[in-house]
């Protein structure tokens, strides 16, 4: 990025390309190096090559995110969970913490 930030396209390009291959298989990181490879591309005026990467780095970037809220969401709905068996627990409704648990197992 700092090779990009100075105006030396190519040799950003050129690492961008290079840590494509050393990168995990962390989606965050892989979506980042689309985008700076596709924006040094757009920079360049390789627009086509530049499109594709930026699209990659969009729908990685996507999937994180929903991902993310996810994890979000089932912390909000192992609280309802656990509000919902302490309640049919104090009601002597067996049958409905049965249902809770059939609908969001522990874990």
């Amino acid at each position: 990025m700092v090779l990009r930030m100075a105006g030396r396209l190519e040799g950003a390009l050129g690492v961008f390309q290079e840590g494509a291959g050393l990168l995990s298989e962390d989606p965050l990181a892989r979506s980042a190096n689309h985008y700076e490879q596709g924006y040094v591309l757009f920079l360049l005026g390789e627009k086509e090559e530049s499109r594709q990467h930026l699209e990659a780095a969009l729908a990685l970037a996507e999937a994180v995110a929903h991902r993310g809220l996810m994890e979000w969401h089932l912390e909000a709905a192992r609280a309802h969970r656990r509000e919902a068996l302490r309640l049919f627990q104090e009601a002597q409704e067996p049958k409905g913490a049965e249902e809770v648990e059939r609908l969001l197992p522990q874990g």
